[in-house]
């Protein structure tokens, strides 16, 4: 018989296990899984040798008597206490998952149990087979999160495809818009009433332009110029010309990188991350409050155990921080801040294409964001950009356009009236002659009757039967001197990524100013 004294409250004398009990208890010790015994009052009467190895107990008779249900998250308690007592009530067995810590304290680890009702010599017990499930529960919710970001990324390039119809769309719309009030405002004397109406329609238009532009950064169709930067430097030149109506309340802090941290990206993009993010940061804060920008190296290995962070591919990234002392951002709004058109803000106070913007241009350049929040803390957003090792000169050269009268013959191919009608006005105002065709085919018969006299091919890049650079392949086959501008709404993935700069291959993405368009018509004629 084995005697031990309890500070149980329920007993008022020393209470016994008797020998059947323990004899029972010791058949349990061949068994590799934790076996517990519990009474009526919460008590562990008796456990296996699996158990008591698991958690380095104390000696045995410091540990028969005690309540294990102490050592259950407090969450999880209600649950397996309603359990257990169904269990000698209802002669049932009962299965559960909970957190419990062993030995002296946290912390917890995950444990699934397995209890049936077992009577010995008259009295009830509840007999527990407990398994402990941290690593699997550890797998669930990593693999969890892993369809969660499945799910996340499937959602945006959904939202991404519906951004870049809309804009294409939208984009020839503007440029008609565009176009027509410029052709309007020269025609028209400057004190007409008209005038002021006209220009009106213009801004509006313009600032249209503007979003549509945006959402084509989001969906990674926009335009770029990539050149090496240096994001020291480059922040440090950012600051100052752009202080964003902080406040004398708001202080902004920037910690260089010890590293010179090379990058290659388009600096207009640079700055519209920067200017984005610190315009969230300033909106975060109520009152006065703190921005830190803080720039790092970092380098992840295909198996980086520290630090991993999912869909990033293996290599060394400049790391560019912006946190805030603001309010942070709520749980149920969290999945949702990079989809265009999303804001927390009032009517008329944001867009909601800020954040969706970052996004689009992070994505755009192979790198990741990560998003850091905690209410009434504050918020970081990390952005991993691809370093560039090498620092090359961006070479510039200012050349001063005067946009001339033109002279030559220009075919313009476009499946849009209004903008055929659009452009073949503005062209012949500046003395060319002007082919159009509504589609491919026309445009190689035109090419044909008129061979060897077309100086320059405008087309849409997007065209029903086959696209503007198969066109253009094709023309140029029969005339190797023809020269191609590409006008688009938005710039294809075949071709995103073209420079300018390379010989036949001009893009310019509507909606564009007339200006725009002759000056990058003059450079194709009189500077290549």
């Amino acid at each position: 018989m084995i005697e031990l004294e309890t500070d149980s409250p329920s007993a008022e004398k020393p209470f016994r296990i008797d020998k059947n009990l323990a004899a029972i208890t010791s058949l349990y010790d061949a068994i590799p899984a934790s076996i517990l015994i519990i009474d009526p009052h919460e008590r562990l009467m008796g456990w296996n040798l699996f158990s008591r190895d698991r958690v380095n107990a104390r000696p045995e008779s410091e540990m028969l008597g005690i309540n294990p249900m102490d050592r259950v998250h407090p969450d999880d308690l209600p649950d397996l206490l309603k359990k257990g007592y169904n269990v000698l009530e209802n002669d049932i067995e009962e299965t559960a998952q909970f957190r419990m810590y062993h030995g002296d304290g946290p912390p917890y680890k995950w444990a699934t149990m397995r209890a049936k009702k077992a009577v010995i010599d008259g009295q009830p017990y509840v007999v527990a087979v407990v398994t402990e499930i941290t690593e699997l529960k550890d797998a669930e919710a990593k693999q969890e999160q892993l369809q969660m970001q499945l799910r996340q990324h499937q959602k945006m390039q959904l939202i991404g495809q519906f951004a870049e119809g809309i804009a294409h769309d939208f984009n020839n719309i503007l440029f008609g818009i565009l176009g027509n009030t410029e052709i309007l405002l020269d025609q028209i004397n400057e004190a007409s009433p008209l005038a002021e109406q006209i220009n009106d329609i213009h801004q509006l238009a313009t600032h249209s332009a503007k979003l549509t532009s945006q959402l084509l950064t989001f969906a990674r169709k926009d335009l770029t110029y990539p050149e090496v930067i240096d994001l020291n430097k480059a922040i440090s030149e950012f600051l100052p010309l752009h202080p964003l109506s902080i406040g004398n309340n708001v202080q902004i802090e920037f910690r260089a990188c010890e590293i010179e941290p090379f990058t290659h990206m388009d600096r207009d993009q640079l700055d519209q991350i920067l200017s984005n993010l610190i315009i969230n940061a300033r909106d975060a804060i109520a009152g006065s409050g703190n921005i830190l920008i803080e720039c790092d190296l970092v380098h992840f290995e295909k198996e980086d155990g520290n630090k991993c962070l999912s869909g990033i591919s293996p290599g060394s990234y400049i790391k560019l921080s912006i946190s805030d002392t603001g309010k942070g951002i709520e749980t149920r709004i969290f999945p949702h801040i990079f989809e265009p058109f999303f804001t927390t803000k009032e009517i008329g106070k944001g867009t909601g294409l800020g954040l969706s913007t970052v996004y689009g241009i992070v994505m755009q350049n192979n790198g990741h964001i990560e998003c850091r929040s905690k209410l009434g803390q504050g918020t970081t957003f990390d952005i991993y950009l691809p370093q560039h090792r090498e620092f090359e000169q961006k070479k510039t050269e200012a050349i001063e356009h005067i946009i001339p009268k033109g002279k030559g013959m220009i075919l313009v191919v476009s499946n849009d009236s209004c903008i055929l009608n659009l452009i073949r006005e503005i062209l012949e105002n500046r003395g060319f002659k002007v082919l159009i065709a509504h589609n491919a085919e026309e445009s190689i018969v035109l090419a044909e009757i008129h061979k060897n006299l077309i100086d320059l091919l405008v087309t849409d890049v997007l065209l029903p039967t086959m696209n503007g650079v198969n066109l253009s392949s094709r023309l140029q086959e029969n005339d190797p001197r023809l020269k191609v501008l590409f006008i688009s709404g938005y710039v294809p993935e075949n071709i995103v990524n073209a420079r300018p700069t390379e010989e036949g291959l001009d893009i310019i993405q509507k909606p564009f100013s007339i200006n725009e368009f002759i000056k990058a018509i003059d450079k194709l004629l009189n500077h290549s």
